[in-house]
């Protein structure tokens, strides 16, 4: 799971269908909202608000971006971490380095109530 604190990201499905997990890190309680998303779909994702997908099938993802790609930006947290309580469709997901090595979700939480407060 991804999220930023300074610039808002929009997904777009080109073709393909993928399984979209978000968590607004900058709430009290954290809840995920799950959904499968289909080309032609969009989703516009602030600052604060974790997110992620996982794919059964081919598909083609385009990210825009609000700001350019600023490396000091991108922070993460476990995908299968046990408080994020997102029901993944697929069991043994490939996972980049960065993935296989983020940190937990309550740590995320922390970092984004500090640097960006918090929202009911």
């Amino acid at each position: 799971m991804h999220y930023h604190l300074r610039q808002t990201d929009i997904i777009y499905v080109v073709s393909g269908r993928i399984f979209f997990a978000l968590i607004d890190l900058r709430a009290e309680s954290a809840l995920p909202e799950e959904r499968w998303l289909d080309p032609d779909e969009t989703v516009q994702i602030p600052p604060g608000v974790g997110h992620g997908y996982a794919t059964e099938e081919p598909s083609v993802v385009m990210y825009l971006l609000t700001s350019e790609v600023d490396g000091s930006d991108e922070h993460g947290f476990r995908y299968d971490d046990p408080d994020a309580a997102i029901r993944w469709p697929i069991a043994n997901p490939t996972l980049s380095a960065r993935d296989l090595h983020a940190g937990t979700l309550n740590d995320a939480s922390t970092r984004v109530r500090s640097e960006l407060g918090k929202t009911s």
